[in-house]
């Protein structure tokens, strides 16, 4: 007895690369790109796709309710298991290789060593449902007296600060900006009209003082923790940049944002 045949498989047809239409998918990083080759995932009954997922993209811990299979066609196919992406624990898999992924299953996906294309075989109708953020620890502290470590800020990953940190000092070094280490910066230097035309600041090497002149005049002064009595923040971490534009009559705003990490410390810290 002939079978009923499967949604959109009742006639013979073949799609070739050249007429795959790559399209974004809203779930995914903006880059990343999906094709429908066999029935709309979003259909019930068994589907195909491709996803395309540029170098270095991440798709971020995952799951689906549909057990999967994965045939990697093109580069390298990096995944992981968990509900909290970790780029050491991802494993390669080369182009040719079949994966089983059973429904409900915590993943991610990253395009490590270049853009990869994938393609995936289902029943539908497709589900999607994303993991938690990657929260970094809270050093040392713990939740219910040592059952599971507390967490504070959201973040991408720890390589954030230090990416960021070298690509100002290579562009300040691109564009021969000067740098006055061993300068504390003492007051705002205000003309009639109530214009800032600079600061004035001080010499810790030899205890001379200096007039910068400046066109325009940007404070970046970080947190001021050390307006606490018990605090482990730097001893620099005064609060003088707020300081010096409350005593130039200019306004400040959220105050209440102190350093995320601080005034946190021991009890009675130096």
């Amino acid at each position: 007895m002939p079978r009923p045949h499967q949604p959109d498989e009742s006639t013979f047809r073949a799609i070739l690369p050249k007429e795959i239409d790559w399209q974004p998918f809203p779930a995914f990083p903006p880059a990343a790109r999906l094709a429908v080759l066999v029935v709309h995932p979003s259909e019930a009954g068994p589907y195909v796709l491709r996803v395309k997922v540029p170098g270095g993209t991440r798709l971020m811990p995952h799951k689906h309710p549909e057990d999967r299979i994965y045939t990697v066609m093109s580069d390298v196919f990096y995944i992981g298991f968990g509900e909290e992406f970790d780029g050491e624990k991802v494993k390669a898999y080369p182009p040719g290789c079949v994966i089983v992924l059973p429904g409900e299953t915590w993943h991610c996906h990253w395009a490590k060593a270049g853009e990869y294309v994938t393609q995936v075989t289902a029943i539908g109708p497709l589900g999607l449902e994303y993991g938690k953020i990657y929260q970094r620890p809270f050093g040392g502290q713990t939740i219910g007296y040592g059952k599971q470590m507390a967490q504070r800020t959201c973040a991408a990953t720890d390589r954030a600060g230090h990416a960021i940190l070298h690509t100002l000092y290579q562009q300040c070094l691109k564009h021969g900006t000067e740098f006055y280490v061993e300068y504390f910066a003492l007051d705002l230097l205000m003309d009639d009209d109530g214009g800032c035309r600079g600061l004035l600041a001080w010499n810790l090497d030899d205890g001379t003082l200096h007039r910068f002149r400046a066109h325009r005049t940007v404070l970046a002064t970080g947190g001021y923790g050390r307006v606490y009595f018990s605090c482990t923040a730097a001893h620099t971490c005064t609060g003088d940049g707020n300081a010096m534009v409350l005593r130039a009559g200019l306004p400040l705003e959220d105050m209440e944002f102190t350093q995320f990490i601080r005034p946190a410390s021991m009890a009675r810290a130096a």
